[in-house]
């Protein structure tokens, strides 16, 4: 699905599809159309990134700046963090658990996975420096859901939840706790058949 996502060379109206089995062993498959700028034209001032797959350095590459792959409650933080920076619109995948603050079952927030940027290391002091990067904070305790919510997006966990979804407004889905299921792709890839 991210490469789908990062591959789109036009302009214009795409649909995009995300299959998850949800905590109660429910499967869904939420789709969605959404406008898409070129990933070519991300420098644009206009630029809208979408992100399938949270959490995870490769990627967040496109709107995040972290040496550490593992990061994740760092990383989710950095989108929230620089969408001004980025044009983020629609961020959309798994990984629940690092938006919710710790304490709140299934929150994987900790210290240990989050980072801020050293005042004091040459290469972090620049990225904050020169690219205006947010430099972070340790706070495993932080509601990035209720963050977004605050900012103006729109919340989608579940396929009810993103058909009802606002398209005049950005938006934030998040249909699994951890990895979206990516069996399927896999299967089909493997095979040679789509559905």
């Amino acid at each position: 699905m991210t490469a789908r996502a990062l591959s789109v060379a036009a302009a214009g109206r795409h649909e995009f599809s995300v299959e998850a089995t949800q905590a109660d062993g429910q499967k869904v498959v939420a789709k969605g159309n959404f406008d898409i700028v070129p990933f070519t034209a991300a420098m644009g001032p206009k630029v809208k990134n979408i992100i399938i797959l949270l959490g995870d350095a490769t990627p967040a590459g496109n709107a995040v700046h972290t040496s550490n792959g593992g990061a994740c409650t760092g990383i989710v933080d950095q989108f929230f963090d620089d969408r001004a920076h980025t044009g983020l619109t629609v961020l959309m995948g798994g990984g629940r658990k690092w938006f919710l603050p710790a304490g709140t079952p299934g929150s994987a927030r900790t210290d240990s996975n989050d980072y801020v940027f050293s005042a004091t290391d040459a290469h972090t002091a620049d990225i904050v420096k020169r690219w205006g990067a947010a430099p972070g904070n340790m706070d495993k305790g932080r509601d990035l859901i209720a963050d977004f919510q605050r900012a103006g997006f729109g919340y989608a966990a579940t396929k009810a939840d993103l058909d009802r979804a606002d398209a005049g407004k950005p938006l934030l889905g998040l249909f699994a706790f951890s990895n979206m299921n990516v069996a399927l792709d896999k299967i089909n890839g493997r095979c040679g058949t789509r559905q």
